[in-house]
């Protein structure tokens, strides 16, 4: 999904709606972006399948070291033409691509095994709270780069602020995380997947890591191409976070995640709801739960903490 249907739907887009040149080629390396690692986060905090989900983040990760480069390039040339050849591919710093990819890649394998060898419940809280910063600072770096990267004194850079583009960039940029969440719905529900599944696949398909497209923006562009080019993905940051949380409330309210649609939404952000291990005896008499049925007929054990 992510490296064929996403990228496709931007290539849509850069065809009907006319880009400028470096918001073109920055909107093409987000949507053949690996899934995010907040992508987790969301499935997480709404209790869809977690599991399924860093295993889809990891793989796609992986994955992008092949597939980014090889989407960039052919829809680059398929957008712009020989035009893309001879300016637009040159635009690339592919040294500076693949460092990103290496480091989003890198960071999730070296997640995993200190995740193994510190298998502790504080440990992993301050390395979820250390990737949240993180998150958060790069956010807030691209806020920044895109306000003032083009702020010459001249009043030649308003139009790269991200609050003043035309209607069509901003239906144009959200249209591949709207129609890619849609196109996953349909998909695993005409296949029989089951809901929570369904949840976690929406989420992994049209949330993208942004991160690798603002980091090409700040070394590849300057001045107020700069600023035009982080406005992509920081208006889809936006775009994929709003549009999700509404999407997993809908799904939570329709009994497609594992938290039961009975409990109030602070129970349910704050609940760990896990499903009964069938391989197990019964339930550890030091642990208290109360168990539900979620709509998919699922056994599910919350746990009293």
């Amino acid at each position: 999904m992510q490296f064929l249907i996403m990228p496709s739907l931007g290539y849509l887009v850069l065809k009907t709606i006319r880009f400028d040149d470096s918001m073109g080629l920055v909107l093409i390396i987000v949507v053949s972006s690996p899934g995010g690692s907040f992508s987790n986060w969301w499935c997480s905090i709404f209790n869809a399948d977690l599991a399924l989900s860093v295993a889809m983040t990891s793989i796609s990760s992986a994955l992008a070291i092949i597939f980014l480069p090889m989407n960039l390039i052919l829809y680059s040339y398929l957008v712009y033409g020989k035009e893309g050849e001879e300016s637009i591919l040159h635009e690339i710093r592919w040294s500076s691509l693949f460092t990103s990819l290496v480091v989003v890649t890198g960071g999730i394998i070296l997640g995993f095994i200190a995740g193994y060898k510190y298998d502790n419940k504080t440990f992993r809280l301050w390395a979820n709270n250390i990737g949240s910063t993180s998150g958060l600072c790069l956010i807030i770096l691209s806020i920044l780069m895109s306000c003032l990267a083009g702020d010459d004194g001249s009043g030649e850079g308003e139009a790269s602020r991200p609050w003043e583009q035309n209607w069509e960039f901003y239906v144009g940029v959200a249209f591949p995380c709207i129609c890619g969440l849609l196109i996953t719905n349909v998909t695993a529900i005409i296949l029989g997947v089951k809901r929570t599944e369904t949840v976690t696949l929406a989420i992994e398909s049209s949330y993208q890591n942004v991160g690798i497209a603002t980091s090409m923006s700040i070394s590849m562009f300057s001045g107020q191409e700069k600023a035009m080019a982080l406005c992509v993905p920081l208006y889809y940051g936006i775009v994929e976070a709003v549009i999700l949380t509404l999407y997993c409330l809908i799904a939570w309210k329709a009994g497609w995640t594992r938290a039961p649609r009975d409990h109030g939404i602070c129970k349910v952000i704050t609940t760990s709801y896990e499903i009964e291990n069938n391989n197990s005896n019964g339930k550890d008499d030091a642990l208290e739960a109360i168990e539900f049925i979620n709509s998919d007929n699922q056994k599910i054990w919350i746990s009293k903490v």
